[in-house]
């Protein structure tokens, strides 16, 4: 996550899908989940978002955003402290250590998991997402799936961003990204969401058993809604449950 990124229609996204599953735009939010959320920050600010034809998915968080770009404040401080998503969010937001090395990361991780612990759902938000087998423990773009293994066993549910590389096809990454995930956490639920309004990119949802039916549930609610299509436009997403995974 970079400052310059703030605002833009990547934001919009995944502020939009956030807002759903911890229940701010639910209309009946008797149950709502804690959010958490590890910005994993690289530091910068460029870019106006161009995002006027989701207004009908979140008119609410679009007027936020605007405002936000309108008067140049792009930062995630400005996103911790305003209201866009709910006002019990934890937030980690130390910038990862330059250069990462091992040592540093370890510990950067263990206080981004003390500043979370009372969260039901931890966002992570990677500058490049999911790291792969080849990718050099030092990356400061990248989150690995041992890393999130403490968060998901403590009783956390996880969402993870990531953006998808030139090569191999979206669908074979999304594909086998997932494959790992559930071979390393072994979750009651796992969804794969493609965004494709800016850049290519995937959110991964893991439920954990606690919250596997809230999320379900307002999952179903996010699929009938305008971000997934219901209003005569393409969907902004595309929510993938067909995947070819062994069993772990």
């Amino acid at each position: 996550m970079r400052n310059e990124w703030v605002g833009d229609i990547g934001d919009f996204g995944k502020y939009g899908l956030l807002r759903c599953l911890c229940g701010v735009t639910d209309p009946q939010p008797d149950n709502p989940l804690r959010l958490g959320v590890v910005w994993c920050l690289n530091k910068t600010n460029t870019m106006p978002p161009n995002y006027q034809h989701l207004k009908n998915c979140d008119s609410e968080l679009l007027g936020k955003l605007t405002d936000i770009v309108a008067k140049d404040n792009r930062t995630v401080t400005t996103i911790m402290n305003g209201d866009i998503l709910p006002c019990n969010t934890l937030y980690y937001a130390n910038p990862l250590p330059n250069p990462c090395y091992p040592e540093e990361r370890r510990e950067w991780f263990k206080k981004a998991q003390a500043e979370t612990k009372c969260a039901e759902i931890v966002y992570f938000d990677p500058d490049n997402g999911i790291a792969h087998d080849s990718t050099k423990r030092t990356s400061r773009k990248h989150i690995f799936p041992d890393e999130l293994k403490p968060f998901y066993k403590r009783g956390q549910s996880l969402i993870i961003y990531h953006h998808i590389a030139r090569g191999e096809t979206a669908a074979t990454q999304i594909n086998n990204l997932s494959c790992r995930l559930i071979q390393k956490l072994h979750p009651a639920q796992l969804w794969a969401l493609r965004y494709h309004r800016g850049t290519a990119r995937v959110y991964f949802i893991v439920a954990h058993p606690d919250h596997k039916d809230r999320i379900a549930t307002r999952l179903e609610a996010f699929c009938q809604s305008a971000w997934v299509g219901n209003e005569g436009h393409e969907g902004h997403f595309t929510i993938l449950e067909s995947l070819k995974c062994p069993p772990p």
